[in-house]
């Protein structure tokens, strides 16, 4: 695992010489050798992309693979800060369904943090593996966002099926 700084980009490769999350890896496996069955040049790439936090780099494509495909329903747990006071219809809208483009997106669990009329903080859980799905559903009801990450608490655990 890594929590990595803002500025360091998530990719094992860059171009245009930014830090990157492979140079963090293999210089952390240079100075801990003794890690038995890990190889500084095995990632192949990093599970998922996030902007900043905690990181899981693997070498393990299967691992990988169950973690992040949505067929396997690990739960992620994201906390969004968002535009204007949610109302209390919107959690119940999130957690029924919204239609999207691309199918219905359906939270698992929704808790408004924080709500004032300038902005408000809400954990969202879902295990739907679609792209900015979070910021999309957030949308959809009106509440456009401005910053989101994933939250330490919802770290995934491998097997973990979604709540029903």
């Amino acid at each position: 695992m890594l929590h990595k700084p803002a500025g360091v980009v998530t990719t094992m490769e860059d171009p245009e010489g930014r830090p990157t999350v492979a140079r963090y890896g293999h210089d952390y496996l240079a100075q801990h050798p003794e890690l038995p069955g890990l190889a500084a040049s095995g990632a192949r790439r990093p599970p998922g992309h996030r902007d900043r936090g905690l990181l899981l780099l693997s070498n393990d494509g299967e691992l990988s693979h169950r973690l992040m495909h949505p067929s396997f329903e690990i739960t992620k747990t994201y906390v969004a800060i968002v535009e204007g006071q949610v109302e209390p219809w919107v959690p119940r809208k999130l957690r029924r369904g919204i239609e999207l483009e691309d199918g219905e997106a359906r939270a698992d669990r929704v808790t408004v943090k924080d709500s004032g009329s300038t902005g408000s903080i809400i954990e969202i859980t879902l295990h739907s593996g679609k792209n900015r799905i979070v910021r999309r559903m957030l949308d959809a009801v009106g509440h456009p966002v401005t910053r989101a990450g994933a939250h330490p608490a919802g770290t995934a655990a491998a097997g973990q099926p979604a709540p029903r």
